[in-house]
C-alpha cells in the first residue's frame, strides 16, 4: 500500500466502536488524510508513531471535565493489559514529539494527550494524533459545536464526562449530541461518569478497539 501524502480528503465510512473503517480507496481509518490539509511534521509524526505501532488518542478538553479523574478510572479497569501513558497541553506537533521521545513507547502503546488550551485555534490544531476525541461535561452549553465547529472537525467521539450531573430529561446532552454531529456528520457520542461508572465498561471497550484498529493499520503498511 502507497504511503498517503501529507494533503488530500476523504470522506470516511465509519467501522467498529464509531472508527474510521476506510474511505472510497479503501484506505484504513488510521492511514487516511485528515480532511483539512496537514502540516507535514504533523504528517510525519503521525506516520513515525505508525510504524512503531503507537496509537496516540488527542483528548481536546473543555475546562473542568474531571478528565483527570476518568483518566485514573480508565487505567485502573485497563490494568496491565497494555502500556498507556499520559501527557498534557502541549500546544504543538514539536512539543508533542519532544516529549515522545522522553517516553518509553514499545509497539503496541496507547498515549493519551490531554489537550485543554483556552485558544480555540489551539484546540483546532492537528498534532499529529491518530485519533481525536472532544472530551465536554454533562453541563456544556449545547451550542458550542455551533460557536466552534472546528473543535469537532474529524474527531472520532464526542465523550461526554459527569454524566449523573446531568439533567433528569438529558435534553442539553441531547442537543449537545445532534450539534455536534452537525460539524462532524457520523460522530459517535458516549456518556460516561467516573463517579457511579456509568459508561466506563463501554469506553475502555472503546479504547481496546481503536487500539487493535489502530495497530492492524500499522501492520498493514510495515
Amino acid at each position: 500500500m502507497a504511503d498517503i501524502t501529507p494533503t488530500g480528503t476523504v470522506a470516511p465510512a465509519r467501522g467498529p466502536c464509531g472508527l474510521r473503517a476506510g474511505g472510497r480507496s479503501g484506505v484504513p481509518w488510521a492511514l487516511m488524510p485528515r480532511h483539512r490539509d496537514v502540516g507535514r511534521t504533523a504528517w510525519q509524526l503521525r506516520r513515525g508513531n505508525r510504524h512503531r505501532g503507537v496509537v496516540l488518542i488527542n483528548l481536546v478538553t473543555s475546562r473542568r471535565t474531571g478528565l483527570t479523574t476518568l483518566l485514573e478510572r480508565t487505567l485502573e479497569r485497563i490494568g496491565g493489559r497494555y502500556l498507556v501513558r499520559t501527557i498534557a497541553n502541549l500546544p504543538d506537533c514539536q512539543a508533542v514529539r519532544r516529549a515522545l521521545e522522553q517516553l518509553d513507547l514499545k509497539p503496541g502503546t496507547v498515549v493519551l494527550l490531554e489537550t485543554a488550551l483556552e485558544s480555540p485555534e489551539a484546540l483546532d490544531a492537528d498534532v499529529g494524533e491518530t485519533l481525536k476525541i472532544v472530551v465536554c461535561d454533562a453541563r456544556e452549553d449545547p451550542a458550542l459545536p455551533l460557536r466552534q465547529p472546528g473543535r469537532f472537525a474529524d474527531a472520532e467521539m464526542l465523550l461526554i464526562t459527569k454524566a449523573d450531573l446531568a439533567a433528569p430529561d438529558a435534553i442539553g446532552l441531547c442537543q449537545l449530541e445532534e450539534n455536534a454531529r452537525r460539524a462532524c456528520p457520523g460522530l459517535t457520542s458516549l456518556r460516561v461518569s467516573a463517579l457511579t461508572g456509568q459508561g466506563m465498561t463501554d469506553w475502555v471497550h472503546w479504547l481496546d478497539t481503536a487500539r487493535i484498529v489502530g495497530l492492524e493499520a500499522a501492520d498493514a503498511v510495515a
